[in-house]
């Protein structure tokens, strides 16, 4: 397994480094995916939403390979996904979904709790098998047998269009940020490496096994406690 770690400085420019990682992650992985994201705050107005799903759905489908690459998305209510926006009809997590759909991308139906989480994450998983249910305290655990988690994006760099992208008049950045990317596709590290003005800027290493387990059940373990503790 390899592990980044991913700064980003008060006054840095766009494009971020946590974009750029992410780009390179899904440009030298071919498989179907499933991403599952933890938000912390996300944006509140549709306008900014949708800015936000234009450039990273993208970055989403993105692949060496010549297939097309199927991509659905679930998200947590995060700290403010609860809040009522729009004139008091939707609350911020369902303006996300709809962002979501309208972007042509799958949206995986999640069943959350109501309660505020700070944890900012991104888990993408290889799909094994289809499953087409809602997501709930209930069935998470046959859920986990149906993927295979590749990679888990773990920092403090909140889901949103100014964090990523600096916002509609591409800002620098407002205040310094890092985020962990822990991932186990080996062309993934290559490409990276090979990237020289990205490599200069982020810290890669390779993680030891520990014995008796793998990588992806390792990071299989932190999206199990992640759900149980998320879902309803």
């Amino acid at each position: 397994m390899y592990t980044i770690y991913i700064p980003k400085y008060e006054g840095e420019n766009p494009e971020f480094n946590i974009t750029r990682v992410i780009s390179k992650y899904m440009q030298f992985t071919k498989y179907n995916c499933k991403i599952l994201a933890a938000p912390g705050y996300m944006n509140v107005k549709e306008t900014t939403t949708n800015e936000f799903y234009d450039n990273i759905v993208p970055i989403f489908l993105r692949s060496c390979s010549k297939e097309p690459r199927e991509v659905a998305v679930g998200i947590f209510n995060g700290m403010n996904g609860t809040r009522t926006i729009s004139g008091g009809t939707i609350s911020c997590r369902e303006q996300h979904e709809i962002s979501i759909v309208s972007h042509h991308i799958k949206l995986i139906s999640l069943r959350c709790r109501g309660n505020k989480d700070h944890r900012k994450m991104f888990f993408f998983m290889k799909t094994e098998n289809d499953f087409n249910e809602e997501l709930t305290l209930e069935n998470y655990d046959r859920f986990l047998e149906t993927i295979e988690v590749r990679g888990v994006m773990i920092g403090s760099s909140n889901q949103s269009l100014q964090t990523y992208y600096g916002g509609s008049r591409r800002i620098p950045a407002d205040k310094g940020e890092a985020d962990i990317f822990m991932f186990v596709d080996a062309k993934v590290k290559d490409a990276i490496i090979e990237t020289q003005d990205l490599i200069r800027n982020i810290v890669i290493s390779k993680s030891l096994v520990t014995p008796g387990e793998s990588d992806t059940s390792y990071l299989k373990s932190i999206l199990e406690d992640f759900l149980r503790n998320s879902l309803e």
